[in-house]
């Protein structure tokens, strides 16, 4: 059975299954994914859009149109509207369906993630910055460059007398991946969990960044950041209520003992009490000599050979410390 209408439902499904599914495989907890980052996702989303395409060609829509947005600009663009309706209802219920495969997909993941921000982001873009205004003219400026460009790819003076067979799709998905890489947004680069009653401080005079309860902070010349700034500002990675604050620090402490070389982490933790008292191009060398030790470690090899035989890593725990007895 073929049919436009049906070749665009297809398409949608197949695009956001893939397309949703490679986000909830960077953000959800415990899958092989996890945090392989922003790179991972927008190139997932390119291919997302590409498999659509086919999917919709192949099942009766020459137009593979799989957004909202792409019809309308066609429609207003060509003065005939007959499809967009139509389109539409196969494009949305395309989109639920594909949704609900990949929350079938990901199903023992979703009781593993604590942080609903994060399940939400699988299903809908979330601005990494709040403003309703600069978000909004975002959507609108991405929004403009994917119909505006899909126009220019498929107009007179680029294809002449048309495209190669099979070539549109792949052309397409470029578009979306640097549409994803371009316009997509920042991520945090580390990890810190606050709870809203926390004020942040940047301390002009000693340099240096610190967390502390409301009220607490006394030291001159600071800046003070609440929890929700201190998120926007990526000072933090999210903030949870004060009740379960516990909770998420201890999980994400456990996922870390859980999966991280103990040496590598040993060597983190020295190398950051030890910079508090060093200049910046001491630390640096210091960091540099740090990433050249584990290349001599074994626990290198076992990392190497989990990931080959796509197993946990088996690590030797450190050694313990001699206590020295009382005289």
């Amino acid at each position: 059975m073929t049919s436009a209408i049906f070749g665009e439902f297809m398409g949608t499904v197949v695009m956001i299954l893939l397309g949703n599914g490679v986000v909830a495989g960077v953000l959800l907890k415990k899958s092989k994914a996890e945090n392989s980052g922003w790179m991972v996702i927008t190139a997932g989303w390119a291919f997302a859009v590409m498999c659509g395409v086919f999917t919709a060609i192949a099942c009766g829509s020459s137009d593979a149109y799989l957004n909202p947005a792409v019809t309308l600009g066609f429609a207003v663009r060509s003065g005939n509207f007959s499809k967009f309706a139509p389109y539409l209802g196969a494009q949305l219920l395309g989109a639920f369906a594909g949704a609900i495969l990949v929350w079938i997909h990901y199903l023992p993941h979703w009781p593993a993630t604590p942080d609903a921000t994060a399940k939400l982001a699988c299903f809908c873009t979330i601005p990494a910055i709040r403003n309703a205004a600069s978000n909004l003219i975002s959507e609108i400026i991405a929004t403009f460059v994917l119909v505006f460009v899909v126009g220019a790819i498929f107009s007179k003076a680029v294809v002449g007398s048309g495209l190669a067979s099979g070539l549109a799709p792949y052309l397409v998905a470029s578009l979306v991946w640097g549409i994803g890489l371009s316009l997509g947004g920042q991520l945090a680069l580390d990890v810190a969990i606050a709870h809203p009653d926390r004020v942040w401080a940047l301390g002009h005079v000693a340099g240096g960044v610190s967390g502390v309860d409301s009220g607490a902070y006394t030291e001159e010349q600071a800046a003070r950041y609440d929890a929700a700034e201190a998120e926007r500002l990526r000072l933090v990675s999210r903030t949870a209520p004060r009740a379960e604050l516990l909770d998420q620090a201890i999980e994400y402490a456990q996922d870390v003992a859980a999966n991280c070389a103990p040496l590598a982490v040993q060597a983190v933790k020295a190398q950051l009490a030890e910079d508090a008292c060093r200049d910046l191009p001491d630390a640096v060398l210091e960091a540099r000599r740090i990433a050249r030790e584990p290349a001599r470690r074994p626990d290198l090899a076992e990392g190497a050979r989990a990931f080959v035989e796509k197993r946990p890593a088996q690590f030797a725990p450190l050694p313990e410390r001699s206590q020295q007895q009382p005289s």
